[in-house]
């Protein structure tokens, strides 16, 4: 027998249900909208300026000068290892070490890439690489051209900063905290400029 009230029941129970599953859906999509909106809205790295006394400033130049001229002169290498010292620091000391380590060498290679910025036509992506263990990571990548724009590539980066030596955007800077620059997983560092662009050394460098 048919019993209008308990059909009319029915109804109202499945609108119900309708409702409360769009009004889910709609919950879940803002709640995923959200997360890609946070992810899109990341804060970027900042950028800093180091200046450096002159004499400092002056025994860089020396350093990076002969692969600047061996770069003009067209007998530049893709794979590149670094001579001289190793590594800088803006504050002038050096603590002495406490127990002997490894002698520590920090190399690298490079390549030309495409550019995503029309603005800065030209790129070139260096792949930085290191017999021991660094943490945390603080470089200096001695450029032949000014360098514009600045992009690690390594997993999971924490605490990145980078930026330029006053008055020297040719002397690009990265640093980050974690995780470690290891013989096993190699920094790669994309660098863009409005000239065709060279990197000519990568040191470690504290600031």
């Amino acid at each position: 027998m048919y019993h209008p009230a308990a059909a009319e029941s029915k109804r109202i129970f499945w609108c119900f249900v309708r409702i409360a599953f769009v009004i889910s859906a709609v919950l879940l999509w803002s709640d995923e909208h959200d997360k890609v909106t946070q992810l899109l809205s990341k804060p970027q790295p900042p950028i800093v300026q180091v200046t450096l006394p002159p004499q400092l400033l002056g025994l860089l130049e020396k350093q990076v000068q002969p692969q600047r001229k061996s770069q003009t002169e067209g007998n530049g290498s893709g794979n590149t290892k670094n001579t001289g010292p190793n590594t800088f620091r803006a504050n002038k000391t050096t603590p002495a070490p406490s127990a002997p380590f490894p002698i520590e060498t920090v190399t690298f290679t490079q390549k030309s890439v495409p550019s995503d910025k029309p603005e800065y036509a030209y790129a070139v992506e260096a792949v930085v690489q290191t017999n021991t263990n660094i943490q945390p990571v603080s470089l200096m990548l001695s450029c032949s051209v000014e360098v514009e724009e600045i992009t690690p590539r390594l997993p999971m980066m924490t605490e990145v900063a980078m930026g330029y030596i006053t008055g020297h955007k040719e002397l690009a800077l990265l640093k980050s905290s974690f995780p470690a620059l290891s013989p096993d997983k190699p920094l790669i560092v994309v660098l863009k400029s409005k000239q065709e662009n060279k990197v000519l050394a990568v040191k470690r460098f504290e600031f």
